[in-house]
């Protein structure tokens, strides 16, 4: 008996000892795999906007949830031109209420990155209503200054907008000359509202 409770009491002492080196052996976790096709630059990108559309899709949803306004309303695509506008500019009837909510939103994202130029949300028309603070600078009737200082209340349908606007792919990555000169990259993300695709947010970043 006795030698059965010492052989047991090796066990359990061997197995004691053997733990810590069996801990101090295992390997720490692998890092996550890179998003497939993107530069590590341009997956932080990715989970910037990622993060955007998914409080700015939380925004516009509970604006219907609260009946604040209505999906066909929200999803009418209804642009009141803005008189002596150059580029033209129009409203909407969420305007306001993406004023409230929407901007706040887009304003934090595109200062989480020293590389970021704007972070918008767009509709399938490529209808902005909103843009970032450094954008939304009184108007002052000088075209140039304007187009470089005021980018809100616009229609972005060239072909990098509308594409961006309209890509129902967990993600698009392009890159274009803006019609300010520079040379960027865009980067957006699909928001979808009760089903029912909306637009984007795009995030415009300087080429590296």
């Amino acid at each position: 008996m006795r030698t059965t409770l010492s052989f047991l009491g090796s066990l359990v002492l061997i197995a004691a000892l053997a733990a810590p080196v069996a801990a101090q052996g295992k390997q720490p976790p692998a890092a996550p795999p890179a998003t497939p096709g993107l530069a590590e630059h341009d997956a932080k990108i990715l989970n910037v906007v990622q993060d955007c559309a998914k409080k700015a899709t939380a925004a516009l949803e509970n604006w219907i949830k609260t009946k604040e306004i209505s999906k066909k309303r929200l999803f009418s695509r209804l642009y009141f031109p803005i008189p002596n506008t150059t580029p033209p500019k129009f409203t909407t009837p969420w305007l306001k209420l993406g004023k409230r909510d929407i901007e706040p939103i887009i304003d934090k994202c595109v200062v989480s990155d020293g590389s970021l130029l704007y972070v918008i949300l767009v509709d399938t028309n490529g209808y902005t209503g909103l843009h970032n603070k450094k954008y939304r600078h009184k108007m002052t009737g000088d075209s140039a200054q304007d187009l470089k200082r005021n980018r809100t209340k616009r229609i972005f349908n060239d072909k990098v907008g509308i594409a961006a606007a309209r890509n129902k792919k967990p993600h698009l990555l392009q890159t274009y000359q803006r019609d300010t000169g520079e040379k960027i990259k865009d980067l957006s993300v699909p928001v979808i509202v009760g089903g029912q695709h909306f637009g984007a947010i795009r995030a415009g970043y300087k080429v590296q």
